[in-house]
């Protein structure tokens, strides 16, 4: 027997989707107890918004019925396909101060068909975050970015800051200064050389854009990271069109290239490490396929540097 869409119009009899979550009002303190702010309350609505647009009916193993409005699922389809309420999806898409279940949102998620990263990002939306991290890196980890050796290696706090470089990296700098605490982000967008010597610019600062949104919801409680999208968002068109498509990822390895004034175009590839007993820093190193043009020039970079 087919599968229709009768239903949908009267959802608030139906039987075989019970209304499993009802809108509540928050509740003074909440927020104090570890609830979504109303500003992550805000974010996952525009995220489940965005994916909600990105899908077609046949996409879920809805039939397309009649002509739509607009791009994407209805919130009634949403709603029935995660056995919740018109009114009360509606009212997540809107940020309402309401509490989903972690089964509910989880058929929310599997109804909108969320990556492995778009929910994790949710989950870290929802968790009652610590404290920023506070105190100076180990210098030991110096010696670590010494050890990739030719390859650039960096090391970045929880802001993307650099902290530490080795010499090669040094050696690597193309955009300017832009001052103190500037950070990743800042120098693909604020620098003004970045899109000269990032070949496939578009594509790696969208990806990094996603990454960024991606790492900002484990620190939920920094004003940083919502400072710094406001910061970029007046600054650069750019970053602000790539973050309004709320786009996740996590931090995979990236092929990339690189224009370098002396020796060409260098072919690199990104990978991001994740230090063990100090998750807010992370150290990027960029690595060449061996025998390659790019590992002979790395050499050389790094011979001139000692």
């Amino acid at each position: 027997m087919p599968f229709t869409l009768k239903a949908v119009p009267t959802l608030k009899q139906s039987r075989d989707y019970p209304m499993t979550d009802t809108p509540r009002p928050n509740v003074t303190g909440a927020d104090r107890e570890g609830r979504m702010t109303e500003e992550q309350r805000r974010e996952l609505g525009g995220l489940l918004r965005e994916k909600r647009a990105g899908l077609r009916p046949a996409d879920v193993g809805l039939p397309e019925g009649i002509r739509r409005r607009a791009p994407g699922l209805r919130r009634e389809e949403v709603a029935l396909l995660a056995g919740v309420s018109v009114a009360w999806y509606t009212w997540l898409e809107q940020g309402r101060a309401i509490r989903p279940s972690a089964g509910t949102l989880e058929r929310i998620l599997d109804a909108l068909r969320c990556t492995q990263e778009e929910r994790l990002y949710i989950q870290q939306l929802q968790r009652a975050t610590p404290d920023p991290p506070e105190g100076p890196w180990n210098p030991l980890l110096q010696q670590v970015l010494d050890a990739f050796l030719p390859a650039p290696a960096l090391l970045l706090n929880q802001h993307w800051e650099r902290t530490a470089q080795n010499a090669t990296a040094e050696y690597l700098e193309f955009f300017p200064q832009l001052g103190d605490g500037a950070c990743l982000l800042d120098l693909m967008f604020l620098g003004a050389e970045a899109r000269a010597i990032v070949r496939d610019w578009p594509d790696q600062a969208r990806q990094l854009v996603a990454a960024f949104r991606l790492d900002s919801s484990r620190y939920t409680n920094d004003d940083w990271f919502p400072q710094k999208v406001r910061q970029l968002s007046a600054a650069s068109p750019d970053f602000a069109t790539f973050w309004a498509e709320r786009q996740v990822r996590d931090h995979a390895a990236v092929h990339m290239h690189l224009q370098h004034p002396e020796f060409g175009l260098l072919a690199l590839n990104a990978t991001w490490l994740q230090v063990s007993g100090t998750p807010h820093f992370k150290i990027l190193v960029c690595t060449a396929d061996p025998g390659s043009p790019t590992a002979a020039a790395l050499a050389r970079m790094a011979a001139r540097t000692r």
